[in-house]
């Protein structure tokens, strides 16, 4: 179960580095359309997990 959890993280830390330069370059109307299918494609728990994420990862870039 850990070492599930941990390649996840791995995977999305790598997605997440990608969406960095992607959305720096993007405006707020794709960010939200990203949001929306993120929304759509994981359930309400583990998009929030991920939204947290997301966030902890734009704070230690920045």
């Amino acid at each position: 179960m850990n070492r599930k959890y941990f390649d996840i993280r791995n995977v999305s830390l790598k997605l997440i580095i990608k969406l960095y330069f992607s959305l720096s370059r993007v405006n707020m109307e794709n960010i939200s359309i990203f949001k929306i299918f993120i929304f759509n494609k994981i359930s309400i728990a583990n998009s929030l997990q991920i939204v947290i994420f997301v966030l902890l990862i734009f704070v230690l870039l920045n």
